[in-house]
């Protein structure tokens, strides 16, 4: 059976269909965000999952003996997996290493920057239609 995205959204979908026009070929979507407890039924027979933000509980691993592989799409796979449970079902995950890694850097050095330069007060000012002398 072909490994099935569990959670693609609708852009994802888009993107996909561009990209690789013939993912149908060698891989289901399940459009959209399962229902609560949806998981075992959505992935029965599965070898292979990709998750996006979808949790897979120790019930829902239980519920999947064909599953060996889940391959989180992004970082932090233990927010969205029960890890101790795919560990002790043989249950591979794998995520995206280096993902985000540049975004959370900017995003680290973007308060520092906004607190050195004043960048929330000015804008306060500015709201308030004050435009006082140059701060820094």
């Amino acid at each position: 059976m072909r490994p099935l995205f569990i959670d693609c959204s609708p852009f994802m979908h888009d993107r996909l269909a561009e990209v690789l026009p013939d993912h149908a070929a060698y891989l289901d979507l399940h459009i959209g965000d399962p229902a609560t407890g949806e998981l075992p039924r959505l992935a029965a027979g599965r070898e292979i999952a990709l998750n996006g933000h979808s949790y897979f509980s120790a019930a829902d691993l239980a519920a999947l003996p064909d599953l060996k592989r889940i391959i989180f799409l992004g970082a932090g796979a233990s927010s969205y997996v029960d890890m101790a449970a795919a560990a002790r079902l043989g249950i591979t995950v794998e995520t995206c290493p280096g993902y985000g890694d540049r975004a959370v850097a900017e995003h680290a050095f973007a308060p520092l920057l906004a607190a050195a330069r004043q960048v929330a007060g000015m804008d306060r000012d500015l709201r308030h239609r004050h435009w006082p002398p140059s701060r820094g």
